[in-house]
């Protein structure tokens, strides 16, 4: 695994694409960030492993597609998954935040919302194997852009909540409370909420207005897709689940723009929304979801009905 984090920043030198950047401060920051989401990933595939005796794998890959943070897939052992994450998403973010030293009132650290961000990533590769979304029939109609970007979404709500029950795991919370200092559940709302809106504008980053993608909603909705995910698996531990998360995502929303965030522009434009793709998903994907998931549900590994 550090062997790929040494290929990367060393390619990044040979390039020169970083010429003047503090490379080695930030390669600092990555690998802590890699080795901390690493036991956030074990924690799930330990019990995963001994519920439906099925082995995750979580490797780092530094050759995954420019706008493809992580992904997924079946191995040649049926009984096995690979969860594949790429190097060049983590040092994005650790770039996107470099200017910032504080958030707020300092009451956690900058490296908690990296942290949660590329964990979201994670989550939502977790989502596609949790909930048989690559134990899918291999007929034509999985195939359909439409019914992939269905599953898309399907996962991309479920990695809000998977990011909460994280949170409500006891081994869990101390590390994000070792490594970025959020101490409450206030906190982790809001950091939580800032970090969808750092993952969503990774990719508002590749996304072309004009040529979107057929297999993926805009980052807009996506964001709005992890945030009602958040507050669907906190309101199954408070009854004022999504009333906390509605504040974490307003407040979310006001610190942001006050950072020294490097890609004002774009973020700008993921927090304008995008009224056309969200009633596309009201509309098309979520029809499917709502057909699916009992398909979903019965094809996977993890389900309790197995």
């Amino acid at each position: 695994m550090n062997d790929r984090i040494s290929e990367f920043y060393a390619k990044l030198t040979e390039d020169n694409d970083s010429v003047g950047e503090d490379l080695a401060k930030r390669e600092r920051l990555t690998r802590e960030t890699i080795e901390t989401l690493r036991i956030f990933t074990n924690a799930f595939t330990q019990g995963a492993d001994s519920f439906a005796q099925r082995l995750i794998v979580f490797e780092l890959d530094s050759a995954l597609l420019p706008l493809l943070p992580a992904s997924a897939v079946p191995t040649r052992d049926v009984q096995a998954y690979k969860i594949r994450l790429s190097v060049r998403l983590i040092d994005a973010l650790v770039k996107e935040m470099a200017g910032v030293t504080a958030i707020g009132d300092e009451r956690y650290r900058p490296e908690a919302v990296i942290l949660l961000a590329a964990f979201a990533a994670i989550a939502h590769e977790l989502a596609h194997v949790a909930y048989g979304h690559l134990d899918r029939p291999l007929d034509p109609e999985t195939k359909d852009p439409k019914v992939v970007r269905a599953y898309e979404s399907d996962a991309d709500r479920r990695a809000g909540a998977t990011m909460i029950a994280m949170y409500f795991t006891d081994n869990t919370r101390s590390i994000i409370s070792k490594f970025g200092a959020v101490e409450s559940i206030g906190d982790f709302i809001e950091a939580s909420c800032l970090a969808i809106v750092m993952i969503c504008l990774f990719f508002q980053k590749g996304h072309n207005p004009r040529n979107p993608s057929e297999h993926y909603h805009s980052p807009s909705t996506r964001m709005l897709l992890l945030q009602d995910g958040l507050a669907a698996g906190l309101g199954d531990h408070m009854e004022d689940g999504r009333l906390l998360t509605a504040v974490g995502v307003m407040k979310a929303n006001k610190v942001v723009q006050q950072l020294n965030i490097a890609s004002g522009k774009e973020l700008r434009k993921l927090l304008q929304g995008d009224a056309a793709d969200l009633d596309l998903y009201r509309n098309t994907t979520v029809p499917l979801i709502r057909g699916i998931v009992r398909e979903l549900a019965d094809a996977s590994p993890f389900s309790l009905e197995k």
